[in-house]
């Protein structure tokens, strides 16, 4: 993640001063600030763009202001101190809009992309607890290491389902895999959160990935949440990174420094063949009455059950 693109910007005595992002972007993009000392992201357009409507966001102005013959629109953060979420909204904006051909699509873009920040920021977000940072590394280290290489980053990323509401976490040629990520050399219980985790869908097979971590430290060999993400972001097309940013978003996650220090060791990772004598509470198990599902479960009693993937060379949802 960038540092803070506004710190060097100088707060002008009159108007705005601005900084153009990359001159290479089909859009015209600048960082800016006003006589105020806000930061703010600065779309100029021609005024064909002038009658989309901008939607309301938590904590950010979108101002419209006329300059010549052409429109700027404004995103101006109301709070200094949350210039980092505000920078990967503005990031997300830039980024999402990278390959758009024309002025009317790109502004398409940014409205729906701030449509999704608008739902995200409709509370106020604490950062995700460290059982969920190691959870998402978990998910996005098996899309990473496993998916992209067999089928590319895109369709391994429409396999990431889990997001979305799915019962497992990815569901890609008739294989559901239900991810867990587990830390401490000597730890091998995992928790299971609900009933539908380890319940087959009818005609898929049900696959366990287990990824083990360890503390890690400044090393280059240790990884961070931000790390592994910005590694897929830098990969993909801009359709691409709409859907992957929206997951993310969808569970929670927008880039603090705080995510900079929970590092990794990545310890070693198991597949495991989810059948009829696996450990595990199903939907079919439960009388009627019963209702949220809670337990753990020893992978040292299942250490028969360790086998690899086999999959088929097309790309089958």
């Amino acid at each position: 993640m960038s540092s803070n693109p506004w710190q060097d910007i100088l707060v002008p005595e009159e108007n705005i001063c601005a900084r153009r992002i990359d001159h290479a972007h089909p859009l015209d993009f600048f960082w800016g600030r006003d006589i105020y000392g806000n930061n703010l992201l600065i779309l100029e357009t021609t005024s064909e763009s002038v009658n989309i409507e901008l939607p309301r966001v938590k904590g950010i102005e979108l101002k419209r202001v006329r300059f010549d013959d052409n429109m700027r629109f404004i995103l101006v953060l109301r709070e200094k101190s949350e210039w980092e979420i505000f920078l990967t909204l503005c990031l997300d904006l830039v980024n999402s809009t990278a390959s758009v051909k024309n002025v009317p699509d790109g502004m398409s873009i940014v409205v729906r992309r701030l449509l999704r920040w608008k739902d995200f920021l409709k509370t106020s977000r604490l950062l995700m607890s460290e059982s969920e940072v190691k959870g998402l590394i978990g998910e996005i280290y098996f899309l990473s290491r496993y998916l992209a290489p067999k089928f590319g980053l895109e369709p391994a990323i429409n396999a990431w389902m889990g997001p979305d509401g799915n019962p497992q976490d990815f569901l890609l040629n008739k294989k559901a895999i239900e991810v867990k990520c587990t830390c401490g050399s000597n730890n091998s219980t995992i928790h299971i959160t609900s009933v539908e985790q380890l319940t087959s869908q009818e005609n898929v097979d049900l696959w366990l990935y287990v990824l083990s971590l360890t503390p890690g430290d400044n090393s280059a060999d240790a990884i961070t949440l931000p790390s592994i993400i910005k590694e897929i972001s830098d990969q993909i097309s801009a359709s691409a990174f709409e859907k992957f940013n929206n997951k993310l978003l969808q569970l929670g996650y927008c880039y603090s420094e705080s995510y900079e220090n929970m590092r990794y060791f990545i310890l070693k990772d198991a597949f495991y063949k989810i059948d009829n004598e696996f450990p595990r509470i199903t939907s079919e198990c439960l009388k009627e009455g019963i209702g949220k599902v809670n337990y753990s479960i020893s992978l040292e009693k299942c250490q028969s059950k360790i086998t690899n993937i086999q999959w088929e060379d097309n790309c089958d949802y």
